[in-house]
Parts: C-alpha cells; sequence; structure tokens
C-alpha cells in the first residue's frame, strides 16, 4: 500500500469530516480496523483528531491509543481536554502526560 497517498487520503477525510453531517459517518468508518490492519496508525489518528472534544466519542476515539499514546503536543493536548470534558476514567492520567511533556519540552528560542 501507497502510504504517500493512503495519508493524503485521510488528509481529504479530514477535510470533510468538519462538516458535522459527514463527521459522525467518518467517525463511524474509521471505527473498524482496516483489512490486515494495514495503514492502522492512519486510521486511528483520523479518527482521534476527527471527532471534536465537544462531542462524547472522542473518549472512545482517543481510547484506543491508551496505554501508549503518541507524544505529540496537539494529540496530548486534544485528548487531555476531551477528558476533561466528559470526566473520562483516564482524566488524571491525560493531565499527568500533559504536565510532564510540557516540563520535558526544550525551551522556546
Amino acid at each position: 500500500m501507497d502510504r504517500a497517498l493512503a495519508a493524503r487520503g485521510f488528509n481529504v477525510l479530514a477535510t470533510l469530516a468538519t462538516d458535522p453531517k459527514l463527521n459522525e459517518r467518518m467517525a463511524a468508518a474509521l471505527a473498524e480496523p482496516f483489512a490486515v490492519r494495514a495503514i492502522e496508525h492512519l486510521r486511528r489518528m483520523t479518527r482521534a483528531e476527527i471527532v471534536p472534544t465537544s462531542d462524547p466519542r472522542c473518549v472512545e476515539a482517543l481510547h484506543d491509543f491508551e496505554p501508549f499514546v503518541p507524544w505529540e503536543e496537539p494529540y496530548l493536548r486534544h485528548r487531555q481536554d476531551c477528558y476533561e470534558r466528559h470526566n473520562a476514567p483516564l482524566v488524571k492520567n491525560a493531565q499527568a502526560d500533559m504536565r510532564r511533556f510540557l516540563d520535558n519540552a526544550p525551551n522556546k528560542l
């Protein structure tokens, strides 16, 4: 499978998912693994990104990565916001991970 082509396809999907009418359908389509788990990381990341933190479905989408979450600031912020808004069971973990990430981030020039 051409990963670059798949990544572009997921970018288009994420753009389309900004339409509230399409968001639920797009997220549902990404809820299940593809055949032979092809492009699994891209599928899970796109699903986590397109479900807004205001939507309770974000908890399930983000929970797919637990306990080994992507160690990237945008993802960690999205996760913390979602878990706090919906009082998710792992909210304390998300808060601690965000603090740990920021405490160890390099100083900005």
